[in-house]
C-alpha cells in the first residue's frame, strides 16, 4: 500500500459474504485505489493520490520525483530496496484525474460524455446564452461580444511514445485538448506553405521551419478569453514543428465553434481545468479591482482628451472628426485608411538630399553653378582623411607590407584628390589656395580635433562587454587626426574672412551640407551600435568554443571601428558648424558627443522591470523628431494624439460598462451550477 507516510506491506482479508462486492470495489470502499482491477496486489490511498495531484499542480513535481520522495520516507538508509511502483503511480494518477473531472462535471459514466469539452470548466463571467444570459436578449450587442487571445508554450514538449498502440486516451476531446483523430486528419488534409522569415532572429518562424524528429510535439497553442484568461474548451492544440498557422487556425476555429450553451493530454486537461477553477474563485476580487481601476482610468483619459481638445480650433476639430468617421467606415475594405492614426514623420535631410535641393534650385543670386557639388566633394575628402588616419593609427611600423602598402596607396590617392579640389577652389574663391596655406586655428576653427568623440583613451560602447583589454581605443590620437593639408572650405577660412570676401552665400550652403553630413554620421552611428548589440546577443554570448568566441570578437572590433569613424566625422562636422556661425537652436539639436552617448545595452529587456522610467536613450536616437511646433509634422502628431486619446476615452467608457455586466453574469452562472 502506497501512502503519504511511505510504502507499506499490509495483509488484506477480503469479505467472503454472498452479497460481498468484488475485490476492487472493496478496496475503493476502504479508500484504496487498486493498481489493477484483475488481481490487485498494489493499492494507493486516496490521500496519496490527492497529495501527488496537489504537488503536481502547485509545485510542478513530476511522478518520478514524488515517488522518490516516498521511497526516502519509507527507508532513508536503503531507499533502493523499496519496491518500484512508479509506473503504477502514473497509471492510477491518470484514472484519478479522470474520476475527479467526471465528479466535478456531474457525469456518472464515460458513456455519458457526448459533447466536446464537457469535462472542462469555462469562464463563468463570459456571456453564455441560457446560462448567465437570457436567450431573448439581443446577442449582437457589443456587451455580449467575446474577445479572444491566442498564445503558445514551447516548453510543453512531448516525446514519441515507445508503444503508441498501447496508449489509451481516456478523455480525448472532452477537455481542453482537441480530439486527436480529428486533429491529425486536419493536419494531413491541410497543405502547409513554408513561410520565409523576414528577420534573421524571428524565433517563431525559425522554430516552425526546424526539424525535430525526436519530439512528438514541440509545444502547445491555446485560445483564451482576453478579459479573464480562461481557456476555451476543446481549443488547445500541440505543435509538430513549432508554431505554424495551420495549428493556431484549428485552435481558433474550435474556440469560435463553441456555442456557449452550456505533456500527457489528460495531465494538460487537468492542469488547465485547475487554472480556470482558480481564476473563477478569485473572479469577484478581480472584477472589483478592475472596476475601480477602470473608473480612475476613465477620469484620467477624459481629462487628457479635454486638455488636447481645448487647444484645437473648431475647423480642425470638425475636419478631424470627419476623417475619423471616414476611416472607421473604410478600414474593413482598406486597411491603409488607418494610417492617419500614425505620426507622419519625415527623416532628417541627408547630404544627398541637400545637394539635390541645391542642384534643383539654381536661382540663387551671386552663387556660381556647381558650388554645391564642389562643397560635397570637399566634405567627402574630409571624411576620407579622417577614416584614413584612424586606419593608419592601427597599422604599426611592424605591420605586414601589404597593409602598409595599402595605406600608402590610399594616402597617395587622397593627396591627389585634395590637390585637384584645391585647384578647383580658385574658380569659386577667385584666389589660389596653396597646400597647407590656411590653418584652421588661425581663422577661428578649432582644428586640434582633441578627440573625435569628446573623450580620450578607450571607450567601450557596452557596460558589460569587458573588452577594455581586447578592444583598442574608439578614437585615434589627437595629433594623428590633424590634417597636413587644409581644404579651402568656408568653415576652414572662418566666418570673418568669408563675410569680408563676400562668400557669405557659400557659407550658408556649406552649413546646410554640414547639417546633412551630421545626420548621415548619426544615422551610421545608430546602425553600428545596433549591430553591436545584435552581435553581442547572438554571437558573443552564445559562442561555445574558443574559435567561435574569437570570430565573434573580431566582428565586435570591426563594428567598433565603424563607431570610431562615424563619431570622428560627427565631431569634425559639429566643429565646422560652430565655425560657420550656426545658431543656438542648431547647436542644441546637434549636441557634443560624449563617452556615455556611445553606451548600448546588450542585455534582454524585461517588460516587468521597474527601472525603465529612469533609463533614457542618448539624444541622437531621437534626431528625427520635429522641434518646430508650427510644422506639419507637429500638427500630424497632435492629430494622432487627439485621435488616440479620443478612442481611449471611448474604449474605457465601453469597458466600464462591459465590466459592470460581468458580476451579474457571474452570480447567475454560480447559482445555475449550484442547482446542478
Amino acid at each position: 500500500m502506497v501512502d503519504v507516510t511511505g510504502v507499506h506491506f499490509i495483509p488484506v482479508r477480503w469479505c467472503q459474504c454472498e452479497d460481498a462486492e468484488a475485490y476492487p470495489i472493496q478496496l475503493l470502499q476502504a479508500k484504496l485505489f487498486p493498481a489493477t482491477f484483475e488481481k490487485p496486489s498494489t493499492t494507493f490511498t486516496f490521500a496519496v493520490l490527492d497529495d501527488f495531484m496537489r504537488d503536481n499542480l502547485e509545485c510542478g513535481t513530476t511522478g518520478m520525483n514524488y515517488y522518490s520522495k516516498l521511497r526516502q520516507i519509507t527507508s532513508a538508509m536503503f531507499p533502493h530496496l523499496v519496491p518500484d511502483r512508479y509506473h503504477e503511480l502514473l497509471r492510477v494518477a491518470w484514472q484519478w484525474r479522470l474520476l475527479k473531472l467526471m465528479k466535478w462535471s456531474g457525469i456518472l459514466e464515460c458513456t455519458d460524455m457526448h459533447k466536446r469539452g464537457d469535462l472542462a470548466l469555462f469562464c463563468a463571467t463570459c456571456p453564455q446564452p441560457g446560462i448567465n444570459v437570457d436567450p431573448t436578449e439581443d446577442l449582437n450587442h457589443w456587451k455580449y461580444a467575446h474577445t479572444l487571445v491566442m498564445d503558445r508554450n514551447f516548453k510543453a514538449e512531448h516525446m514519441h511514445d515507445r508503444c503508441p498502440a498501447d496508449q489509451v486516451r481516456m478523455m480525448d476531446g472532452h477537455g481542453y485538448m482537441v480530439s486527436n483523430s480529428e486533429y491529425q486528419a486536419y493536419l494531413q488534409a491541410t497543405p502547409h506553405v513554408t513561410e520565409k522569415s523576414p528577420c534573421n532572429n524571428h524565433r517563431a518562424i525559425n522554430q516552425a521551419n526546424a526539424n525535430r524528429g525526436k519530439l512528438h510535439s514541440t509545444g502547445i497553442g491555446a485560445t483564451a478569453c482576453m478579459w479573464h484568461g480562461c481557456f476555451y474548451l476543446h481549443s488547445v492544440v500541440d505543435f509538430q514543428k513549432g508554431e505554424r498557422q495551420l495549428n493556431m487556425d484549428y485552435s481558433l476555429a474550435n474556440a469560435l465553434h463553441y456555442n456557449m450553451a452550456g505533456i500527457n493530454k489528460e495531465l494538460l486537461d487537468f492542469q488547465m481545468s485547475d487554472c480556470n477553477f482558480m481564476k473563477m474563485i478569485r473572479m469577484v476580487n478581480s472584477l472589483s479591482q478592475k472596476l475601480a481601476a477602470m473608473w480612475v482610468a476613465t477620469d484620467l483619459a477624459m481629462q487628457a482628451f479635454q486638455m488636447l481638445d481645448e487647444g484645437v480650433s473648431v475647423s480642425q476639430r470638425h475636419s478631424w472628426c470627419n476623417q475619423e468617421e471616414t476611416t472607421f467606415n473604410d478600414r474593413i475594405r482598406n486597411a491603409s485608411a488607418m494610417d492617419i492614426f500614425e505620426v507622419q514623420m519625415k527623416k532628417a535631410p541627408t547630404v544627398h538630399a541637400v545637394e539635390l535641393e541645391l542642384l534643383e534650385n539654381t536661382s540663387n543670386v551671386g552663387i556660381q553653378l556647381g558650388i554645391g557639388s564642389w562643397l560635397v566633394w570637399g566634405l567627402r575628402l574630409e571624411e576620407a582623411s579622417i577614416m584614413l588616419r584612424i586606419d593608419r593609427h592601427h597599422v604599426s611600423a611592424h605591420a605586414p607590407e601589404l597593409k602598409r602598402l595599402a595605406i600608402a596607396h590610399r594616402m597617395e590617392c587622397l593627396s591627389s584628390e585634395q590637390s585637384a579640389f584645391i585647384a578647383d577652389g580658385a574658380v569659386y574663391f577667385g584666389v589660389q589656395h596653396e597646400v597647407g596655406g590656411i590653418s584652421p586655428a588661425e581663422h577661428g576653427r578649432d582644428g586640434s580635433m582633441d578627440d573625435p568623440v569628446g573623450i580620450s583613451g578607450k571607450c567601450t560602447s557596452d557596460p558589460d562587454e569587458l573588452n577594455d583589454s581586447t578592444d583598442g581605443s574608439l578614437t585615434a590620437d589627437a595629433a594623428d587626426l590633424v590634417g597636413s593639408m587644409s581644404l579651402p572650405l568656408p568653415s576652414n577660412l572662418g566666418i570673418n574672412q568669408c563675410i569680408a570676401s563676400g562668400l557669405d552665400g557659400i557659407q550658408e550652403i556649406e552649413l546646410k551640407l554640414r547639417i546633412g553630413q551630421a545626420n548621415d554620421a548619426l544615422h551610421g552611428l545608430q546602425l553600428a551600435l545596433v549591430d553591436k548589440a545584435v552581435v553581442f546577443r547572438n554571437a558573443v554570448r552564445q559562442a561555445k568554443s574558443y574559435a567561435m568566441k574569437m570570430w565573434a570578437w573580431d566582428m565586435i572590433h570591426t563594428i567598433n571601428g565603424a563607431v570610431r569613424k562615424q563619431a570622428a566625422i560627427y565631431k569634425q562636422c559639429r566643429a565646422a558648424m560652430v565655425s560657420l556661425g550656426a545658431t543656438e537652436e542648431t547647436l542644441s539639436r546637434f549636441q557634443e558627443m560624449q563617452k556615455s552617448h556611445l553606451t548600448v545595452s546588450t542585455a534582454a529587456i524585461s517588460q516587468n522591470a521597474h527601472d525603465h522610467r529612469g533609463s533614457q536613450l542618448p539624444w541622437f536616437w531621437s534626431i528625427d523628431m520635429p522641434r518646430d511646433t508650427e510644422s506639419n509634422t507637429w500638427m500630424s502628431e497632435c492629430r494622432s494624439l487627439i485621435y488616440r486619446s479620443r478612442q481611449r476615452d471611448l474604449l474605457l467608457c465601453k469597458f466600464t460598462g462591459f465590466i459592470g455586466f460581468e458580476p451579474k453574469r457571474y452570480k447567475i452562472a454560480g447559482q445555475k451550477n449550484k442547482n446542478c
